[in-house]
Formats: C-alpha cells, structure tokens, sequence
C-alpha cells in the first residue's frame, strides 16, 4: 500500500506496539510482554469470523527491527516478526517492509523554501501454518480479507503523523518574528509594556551589525 508520509512516520505506527490495536481493525490486543532475552517481546490477540463461526487467535511474537543500510542509495526498514509461543499456529512469520516509491518537492510561497514530500510503500509478508483441525483454505481467506483493512488502518495513522507534522513545520516557519529580538510579540494597548524608543535604538543597531 502506497502511503503518503516518510518511512519514519510509517515506523512510528509499527513500532508504537502498545497501541497498534487502536490502529489495525481486526487486532483485539496488543502489548509488549517480559524477554528472557531482552528481545522486543509482543503479545497480540485477533478476531476473525470462519464459516460463520466467530473466533479469536492469540500470538507471542518476537519482533526484529532491523537497522537501515544507509549505504544504499534507497533506504529501506524492515520489522520481522516470529513466533513464539500461541494455541492456534505451529508458525507465524513475516515482515513489515517499507520503502520510498516517490519523493517531490515544491517552494513554499511565503519562505521561498524548498519542501520535500515522500511516498512510502508499505508491503507485508506473513507465512501461517495452523495447529489442528483448522480448515487451511478457510483460515487462507480470511487472512487475506483482513490483511486490506489492517494496511488501510496503518496508512491512515501514518497520514494522519505526517500531515500534523507538516502543519507544525508550516507553522513554525510562516511564524512572524518579533523585532525585540527575544520572540516577543505581546501588546499592551498596541505597545509592549517596555517598549520605549531606547530599547528600540538597541534593538537596531544590534540588527544593522548583524
């Protein structure tokens, strides 16, 4: 799925593992659990409907997040995932894996800066293989059913860390700035309480030697 924000907000998503079920529709639970190994230790608990019948499945999972080879010209994450304990899979495996498909770039009227924009693809990859007398086909489908949605969830969060951040930067750079020099702009009766034409004359001979 093609989301429009950097690989760093679609981490931010991923990664935020205590809150992921706030974000993914078909994710009951999900919590960081004790490691014996110190590992990134993840417990997650899912609803899906098969054949009519309504049922949960539970995982512990060990999560990797592998570090970026900034010696490629395109960067690329990846957070791998692997199971470790659950009563429903004998294995559970995959990897989240994003990657920039576009950046563009465009001036700022105000600032005349130039601002850039990324597209990040967002792909998933998972091998299940159930325990018991589960029906393999039907526990297929429902996984490739639920697996739209849940992308769909995450681009959405995603987005929504990207566009408050460029908001803020927009912000902040569209912000006037105070000629006190001290980011100021507080009025009192239209004057600053201490303005008076000494602190002005200060005030600009410090910006003519600048």
């Amino acid at each position: 799925i093609l989301i429009d924000g950097t690989i760093d907000d679609v981490w931010s998503i991923l990664t935020d593992y205590n809150n992921l079920a706030t974000h993914v529709p078909n994710l009951v639970r999900s919590y960081l659990v004790p490691s014996p190994s110190n590992s990134i230790r993840l417990f997650q608990e899912g609803a899906q409907r098969i054949i009519g019948f309504d049922f949960k499945a539970s995982v512990v999972m060990d999560m990797i997040e592998e570090p970026v080879d900034d010696t490629r010209a395109l960067q690329e994450k990846k957070l791998s995932f692997s199971l470790v304990e659950s009563i429903m899979f004998a294995k559970f495996e995959g990897t989240w894996s994003m990657k920039y498909a576009n950046r563009s770039q465009r001036i700022d009227p105000i600032t005349q800066e130039t601002i850039t924009t990324y597209k990040t693809l967002l792909t998933y990859t998972v091998f299940v293989k159930p325990k018991g007398v589960v029906p393999v086909i039907a526990l297929e489908w429902r996984i490739k059913e639920d697996i739209p949605p849940n992308l769909r969830g995450i681009k959405l969060a995603a987005e929504t860390i990207a566009q408050n951040r460029r908001q803020n930067s927009t912000s902040n750079r569209n912000k006037p700035s105070s000629i006190y020099g001290d980011g100021s702009n507080t009025l009192m009766n239209g004057w600053r309480p201490d303005e008076t034409l000494g602190r002005y004359m200060i005030n600009s001979r410090r910006f003519t030697r600048s």
